[in-house]
């Protein structure tokens, strides 16, 4: 989401709004605080294809293992 924020800014020449920016660092801050308490841990999801890949994608990101 970052790069393609990021992208649409570059093109259009309008900057990201502080909003999102506000809202990206309070993402990242909760991450952070659970990173512990989910890094190494093993997990399942099933569910809508899509959905699901998103949800593994971020998973891995903090450090579980399908």
């Amino acid at each position: 989401t970052d790069e393609f924020l990021m992208k649409l800014s570059e093109l259009s020449g309008i900057p990201i709004p502080e909003q999102l920016e506000i809202e990206r660092g309070q993402a990242v801050d909760a991450m952070t605080d659970s990173h512990s308490w989910i890094h190494g841990k093993r997990f399942a999801i099933y569910g809508e294809p899509d959905l699901v890949y998103s949800v593994v994608g971020f998973m891995l990101e903090m450090g579980a293992e399908p």
